[in-house]
């Protein structure tokens, strides 16, 4: 989970998957020489060291102002139907890192 502020905002990352794959299957036409030719400005956190495999990032920003706790939510979510997709049918421990970050969603 990554934290930044902004004056008294607070904004939490909250991870929901990380997984690496070659970069021709996300993006069409790249090699692994024209990843290592952009490795140095991707870095670690985009490219996976050692493969030159792209990084593939979810998560969610949880906002806290003086007032208001916000979830800004963009993740694929647990248990959907992708077939042929990294994410299908996906088991991550999202409300758990959301719990970490001392949020707990009601029902």
């Amino acid at each position: 989970m990554r934290t930044q502020y902004f004056g008294d905002i607070r904004v939490d990352s909250i991870p929901e998957f990380e997984f690496a794959v070659e970069g021709s299957w996300f993006l069409k036409g790249i090699t692994t020489e024209i990843i290592a030719e952009h490795e140095h400005w991707l870095g670690s956190r985009l490219v996976e060291p050692g493969t030159r495999r792209l990084k593939m990032l979810s998560h969610s920003y949880l906002i806290r102002t003086p007032h208001h706790t916000i979830l800004f939510d963009t993740c694929c979510g647990n248990h959907k139907d992708v077939p042929g997709l990294p994410w299908h049918q996906l088991r991550t421990p999202f409300l758990e890192n959301l719990a970490r970050a001392g949020v707990q969603p009601r029902t």
